[in-house]
């Protein structure tokens, strides 16, 4: 809806950049949500311990997953839509410019991962209302931020499309973290820390740093090659130094790292 006051082509680079920023939303967040709600539901009868303790695996199964979707998004998300979409009309300014929203959205993908693992933990306590509550906090706030931002983004343009998307995908990702924030302090009232460990996470950072430079330099390697040989040896190259050095680390959940929740 307010993207439809802005100019020419700024409903099409939303359309382009949510087809791409919904898939690790969908694999790996909806995907870890759903499976451990049954989970949660059990160890709700164990108590606190055993539900923050599933919780906190579960968050940090997906931050695994969405931090390095998010930077290799905002980073190669002009490579990543010039290899799908570049072809017909769509060119290459279209792809630069549908990046560009694809990476603010992209910021947001770790807070609206984690935060759909929080939800589950509420519908686990059978308390719907808190998440949904604050869900509408979030689409107010998206709302709010997006339309403050998209008037003066706009004024930039690629080619001749504005940015003003730019602002509503922002706006987005601020929603998605005042969404996070407000599940994280609830959860902690009610059933204490999840403790997440800071380890694991700064693992994580230095496996994903190391992957975006290993990506970067193949991106520059390849180029100026077919759009999509540039984007599948990039984020190809990205991915598997990423899972690599986390499996080295022992950050992956691909590790066989036992789960903390597993009764003896």
């Amino acid at each position: 809806f307010l993207a439809s006051f802005l100019g020419v082509g700024a409903i099409a680079l939303l359309g382009y950049s949510l087809t791409l920023y919904i898939l690790p939303v969908s694999l790996f967040g909806m995907s870890i949500a759903a499976s451990e709600l049954p989970e949660l539901s059990r160890d709700e009868a164990r108590g606190n311990e055993a539900v923050t303790a599933r919780a906190a695996r579960a968050v940090d199964q997906v931050l695994f997953w969405m931090i390095p979707s998010a930077v290799g998004y905002v980073f190669f998300g002009d490579v990543i839509m010039a290899a799908v979409f570049e072809t017909g009309q769509f060119g290459a300014d279209d792809a630069r410019a549908a990046g560009i929203v694809l990476g603010a959205y992209a910021l947001g993908l770790p807070a609206s991962g984690a935060g759909r693992v929080l939800s589950s933990t509420f519908f686990a306590l059978k308390d719907t209302r808190t998440p949904a509550r604050i869900a509408y906090l979030r689409i107010g706030t998206s709302a709010v931020i997006g339309a403050a931002l998209m008037f003066p983004l706009d004024d930039f343009r690629i080619g001749h499309l504005g940015l003003g998307a730019a602002g509503l995908a922002l706006g987005a990702t601020a929603g998605a973290y005042v969404e996070f924030g407000l599940l994280l302090r609830s959860i902690r009232q009610r059933l204490g820390p999840l403790g997440l460990s800071l380890g694991r996470l700064g693992g994580m950072a230095g496996a994903v740093l190391l992957a975006l430079g290993v990506g970067a330099a193949v991106e520059a390697s390849l180029a100026p090659g077919h759009t999509l040989v540039v984007g599948l040896g990039t984020v190809g190259a990205f991915g598997c130094t990423y899972l690599g050095v986390g499996h080295v680390l022992g950050v992956s959940p691909l590790s066989g790292t036992k789960d903390p929740t597993a009764e003896s």
